[in-house]
C-alpha cells in the first residue's frame, strides 16, 4: 500500500496540486475509517480528553507535518528515494521508543539492523559510488524526507503508548479528520476547492487500507518490528516506479534495496543472535 501510495500520489499531485491531493487523501481516509469504526465498535466512536490531546498531536505531526512533507518531496524526488527514506522510521522509533516505551528494549539485532538500514539509505540517496566517496549524500528532498520520517515515528510512538486501547478506525478517523479540516480551510481560503481527480481518490483509497492495517498491527506487535516490516515498501516502490513512472535505479541503489532487506531481517528478530 505504501509503495502504491507513492506512485499514485505523484500522479495525483501532477493532476490536481499538492494541497488538494493531501486534502482529498485525508478526507477519504477519514470517511472510510468512519465506516470501519462504526462497524467494528457498534457506533462507539467517542474518545476521552487525554486520548483526544494525543490524537491532536498525531494529526499535527503525522498528517499536517509528515504527510505534507512527503507529498511535497514527491514533486522533485524519485519515488524510490522518498519511500525508502520515509520508511526509515525504525531508526527513530527504536532510539526514541527505548526511552518512552520501556518494554521495547534495544537488542544487538536492533543495532545491527539500524546500521544496515542507514547504510542502505546512503546507497539509495547517493545513487553512485563517486557521489558516496565525495560525500554527496543526497538532495534537499532527501533531507526533508528524514524530517518526515522523524515526525511519523513520534506519531507512531504516541499511538503505541497512549492509544493502544483505542479502535484503529477511531484513531485514524480523528487524526485524518482534524488534518482534513485544516487543509480544507486552506483550500477554501485560497478559492481552490475543486472536485477530486481520479488519482487523488485512488491515493486516498490506497492509504486508507494501509493505515487501517498499520493501526491494527501497531497494537499487536513491537513498534520497531512493525515499522521494520513496512520497509518492504521500497522494493515494491522501485518496481512500480519503473513500470508506471519510468523511473530507473542505478546498480548502487539496487544494492541498497538488497541491504535494506538484511536490516529488516535483524530488526524483525525478537531474540538475540
Amino acid at each position: 500500500m505504501w509503495a502504491l501510495e507513492g506512485v499514485y500520489g505523484k500522479l495525483a499531485i501532477a493532476e490536481a496540486g499538492l494541497v488538494h491531493t493531501v486534502f482529498i487523501r485525508a478526507t477519504l481516509v477519514c470517511l472510510l475509517s468512519l465506516i470501519y469504526a462504526l462497524v467494528t465498535t457498534r457506533g462507539q466512536i467517542g474518545v476521552n480528553r487525554r486520548q483526544f490531546s494525543v490524537i491532536v498531536y498525531t494529526a499535527i505531526a503525522g498528517t499536517l507535518g509528515g504527510d505534507f512533507l512527503y507529498f511535497y518531496v514527491l514533486t522533485t524526488t524519485p519515488v524510490t528515494n522518498a519511500v525508502l527514506i520515509g520508511h526509515l522510521q525504525p531508526v527513530f522509533i527504536i532510539l526514541i521508543g527505548y526511552f518512552i516505551l520501556k518494554s521495547d528494549r534495544i537488542t544487538r539485532n536492533d543495532y545491527l539492523g539500524i546500521a544496515l538500514l542507514v547504510f542502505a539509505s546512503l546507497l539509495v540517496t547517493t545513487r553512485t559510488w563517486n557521489n558516496l566517496i565525495a560525500l554527496r549524500l543526497g538532495s534537499r528532498g532527501d533531507a526533508l524526507m528524514l524530517l518526515a520520517a522523524l515526525l511519523w515515528s513520534t506519531s507512531a510512538i504516541a499511538m503505541r503508548k497512549y492509544l493502544a486501547s483505542l479502535n484503529a478506525g477511531v484513531m485514524i478517523l480523528y487524526r485524518f479528520g482534524l488534518g482534513a479540516l485544516v487543509l480544507g480551510g486552506i483550500l477554501i481560503a485560497r478559492g481552490e476547492m475543486v472536485l477530486p481527480g481520479r488519482y487523488a481518490l485512488l491515493t486516498g483509497l490506497i492509504v486508507s487500507i494501509g493505515f487501517l492495517l498499520y493501526s491494527e498491527g501497531i497494537i499487536r506487535i513491537k513498534a520497531a518490528q512493525l515499522a521494520a516490516l513496512e520497509l518492504c515498501a521500497p522494493f515494491f516502490a522501485a518496481l512500480l516506479a519503473y513500470s508506471i513512472l519510468h523511473e530507473t535505479l542505478t546498480p548502487m541503489q539496487a544494492c541498497g534495496i538488497t541491504v535494506l532487506f538484511a536490516g529488516v531481517y535483524f530488526i524483525s528478530k525478537k531474540e538475540e543472535l
